[in-house]
C-alpha cells in the first residue's frame, strides 16, 4: 500500500510539473506531437509583432512581445524575438538573458514531451534550441542540440541554424553544404526571406556567408560527413 501511495504521489507531481512548464492554452496531443491552439487574436498579434521586427522597428517589437508574454510567459519563440528584439538595439547583456531563459524552457519541454507523447518528433523545438545557443555563442553545444534534431526528422530551420554553427566552428565549406540541404525541403525564397536574414542581421552585421547555387547535381555531402554524425567537436 506504501508503495502505491507513492507512485500516486509521483505521478500527482509529474501531472501538476506538466501544467507548469506547458503555456496556459487549449492544448491537445497527436500521435507525433504537442499541438497548442492558440486563439485568432493571439496569432494577429504575435504576426504584427514579428512583422515590426522584420520593419526594423525593434523598440515597437520588443513592446509588442512583452505584451504578448505577459498572457503566456512560457512562449520560447517570442521570448527568442523579444532577445532578438534587444541584441538588435545593442542591449547585449539582456538579449543574453532572454537567449538563456528561452533555452531553458525549451530543454524542458522537448523532455517533458517525450514523457507525454513518447514517439513525439518536432524537429522545430531543436531548431529553436540550437538557435538559442548560437546567440549565446555555444556553438559545440549547438552542434549537439542540432544532431538530435536532425535524428527527430528534417526542420529547414534547424539545417539554417546548424549551417550557421558549422560557420563559427570553422567550417564553412560544411555550413554551405547543410545550407543548401535546407533547400531540398522547402522554398528557398522562405529561407533567405526568414532564419537566413535574422542570423545576418543580428550576428553577421548583414553579410552574406552562404553561396547555394540554384540548381545542384550532387546532393550535399555536410550532413552525412563525420563533422554531423560523430558527435565530436571539431
Amino acid at each position: 500500500m506504501k508503495f502505491l501511495s507513492k507512485i500516486r504521489i509521483l505521478s500527482l507531481t509529474l501531472f501538476i510539473v506538466s501544467l507548469t512548464l506547458i503555456p496556459a492554452l487549449d492544448g491537445k496531443t497527436t500521435s507525433n506531437k504537442l499541438v497548442y491552439d492558440y486563439s485568432p487574436e493571439w496569432m494577429a498579434d504575435y504576426r504584427n509583432a514579428i512583422g515590426l521586427f522584420w520593419r526594423g522597428d525593434y523598440s515597437s517589437a520588443e513592446h509588442a512581445f512583452r505584451k504578448l508574454l505577459q498572457n503566456d510567459p512560457e512562449n520560447a519563440s517570442g521570448i527568442i524575438f523579444l532577445a532578438d528584439c534587444q541584441q538588435a538595439q545593442g542591449n547585449r547583456q539582456q538579449a543574453a538573458k532572454n537567449y538563456d531563459k528561452a533555452y531553458q524552457i525549451l530543454k524542458k519541454k522537448s523532455e517533458l514531451r517525450k514523457e507525454i507523447v513518447p514517439d513525439a518528433k518536432e524537429p522545430e523545438i531543436y531548431a529553436d534550441l540550437t538557435y538559442s545557443l548560437n546567440a549565446m555563442g555555444r556553438y559545440h553545444d549547438a552542434k549537439q542540440i542540432g544532431m538530435l534534431g536532425i535524428l527527430e526528422g528534417e526542420s529547414p530551420d534547424l539545417y539554417v541554424n546548424m549551417a550557421y554553427t558549422f560557420l563559427k566552428l570553422g567550417l564553412p565549406e560544411i555550413a554551405n553544404e547543410v545550407f543548401c540541404k535546407s533547400q531540398e525541403v522547402t522554398d528557398p525564397r522562405e529561407l533567405n526571406n526568414l532564419t537566413y536574414q535574422r542570423l545576418n542581421i543580428l550576428f553577421e552585421d548583414g553579410r552574406g556567408w552562404i553561396d547555394c547555387p540554384d540548381d545542384e547535381s550532387t546532393g550535399p555531402k555536410g550532413i552525412n560527413s563525420g563533422h554531423l554524425t560523430s558527435g565530436k567537436n571539431n
